[in-house]
């Protein structure tokens, strides 16, 4: 996906680069949507604790051999689901694992691996709406 946008006067082109969370793409992955990255975005679902995991143990390392200099997003998607709090954890209705990722544990993998941010957001509840700031 590409975007031509407008920041204070000055024309930015953004593009996002995907590749599936499969073996087959694990080669290519660097090459496609790592090299030459202005901005990487690590995301991670906040129903699956394994996600977050990932990040540390699959993601970052993947990433900075490639794009070293390059600021840290991490992105917490699926807020909705994060559920109610029963004490001192979240419940989610349809996490794999029944627990959620707590925003003390995403704000620690942020801290961890030198994000420049911790962000939320929901397709549900947000919609066009800017992501909420943690």
């Amino acid at each position: 996906m590409v975007a031509n946008v407008q920041d204070h006067g000055k024309w930015i082109q953004l593009g996002s680069r995907d590749t599936p969370n499969n073996a087959f793409y694990e080669p290519a992955r660097p090459l496609l949507a790592y090299v030459g990255s202005g901005i990487i975005a690590i995301c991670f679902a906040v129903n699956d604790l394994m996600l977050l995991e990932d990040t540390m143990t699959r993601w970052h390392p993947g990433v900075m051999p490639f794009s070293p200099r390059a600021p840290i997003l991490l992105l917490g998607c699926n807020a909705d689901l994060r559920g109610v709090q029963d004490g001192d954890r979240y419940v989610a209705s349809n996490g794999p694992n029944g627990e959620t990722v707590t925003m003390e544990q995403s704000r620690s993998v942020a801290d961890a691996i030198g994000a420049v941010q911790y962000l939320e957001c929901s397709a549900l509840l947000d919609g066009d709406r800017d992501q909420r700031e943690c």
